[in-house]
């Protein structure tokens, strides 16, 4: 099953329940979601990608992708010169913190807006 079947699948079923007004016990199918979703997740997991591919996937670049490859830090599924990595073993780059905005208070702004104003030469 690939993500857009897994997509479609259980936007229709929410959908036609919702149009009917179905009310059904949570469990068994939050079991088969998750049966779907596990499904998903193996066929994705076995998937080769080239170094593009896999760059988009894991947030590091192609060139330090392939660097992994040949440092042996990912296994090469493909030729010396076209590697493939399997999507599975793809390292995730950790996301970095949103940096802190600086903040102009009030009194910042009629600071410039004043000096702004303030006739040049002295007198």
């Amino acid at each position: 099953m690939t993500r857009k079947e897994f997509l479609d699948k259980w936007e229709g079923r929410r959908d036609e329940w919702s149009r009917r007004g179905i009310s059904a016990p949570v469990g068994p199918i939050l079991d088969e979601v998750l049966a779907d979703l596990e499904s998903v997740s193996r066929q994705e997991g076995t998937e080769l990608l080239n170094l593009t591919q896999a760059a988009i996937r894991s947030g590091f670049s192609a060139d330090s992708l392939g660097r992994m490859v040949r440092e042996g830090t990912l296994r090469n599924y493909g030729r010396k010169n076209a590697p493939r990595v399997r999507a599975a073993d793809l390292p995730r780059k950790a996301l970095r913190p949103p940096s802190p905005v600086a903040q102009l208070g009030p009194a910042s702004r009629q600071t410039a807006r004043a000096s702004r104003q303030t006739p040049t030469g002295g007198k």
